[in-house]
């Protein structure tokens, strides 16, 4: 048995792109880890996007930024334990709120709960959950919308 994200030694990232420790290579990277990879590290965000791929609301919000052309940075948040005898390192064992906190603290300043998605548009102001950030987003980012359409 291989060692999981609470033991020593062990591989702390899920597999998220070709080249990660628990990487199958037979996996074959879709259109979204380029998104990822291009919003990663974004220089000129208007917003940050605390996201986690395989999940279903995470993937609204991520949708709702991306046709609205929002400038936002991406961070990938697994909430989950990493366990490297399961494909790709994923568990469905939550990460305790303290350890979310440790790994990402503008995280769960922005989603008090440790659930994704979540948004941070400055200090002062954050949303979690997917029904009010597209709600945001539609407020905040309607004109972009209008003139891409």
């Amino acid at each position: 048995m291989r060692p999981s994200s609470s033991t020593p030694g062990a591989v702390a990232r899920a597999a998220q792109a070709p080249g990660d420790a628990l990487w199958d290579p037979t996996w074959v990277p879709a259109a979204g880890e380029a998104t990822i990879a291009a919003r990663t590290g974004s220089q000129h965000a208007e917003l940050t996007l605390y996201c986690s791929w395989f999940c279903p609301f995470a993937q609204r919000a991520w949708i709702a930024c991306e046709e609205k052309h929002v400038p936002y940075a991406y961070v990938e948040v697994n909430p989950y334990e990493v366990d490297a005898s399961k494909p790709g390192g994923y568990t469905k064992r939550q990460l305790a709120l303290e350890t979310k906190r440790a790994l990402h603290p503008g995280f769960v300043e922005a989603s008090p709960k440790g659930l994704v998605p979540a948004i941070a548009v400055s200090a002062e102001e954050a949303l979690c959950e997917s029904k009010p950030i597209i709600e945001y987003l539609d407020l905040k980012f309607a004109s972009r919308d209008d003139e891409t359409t």
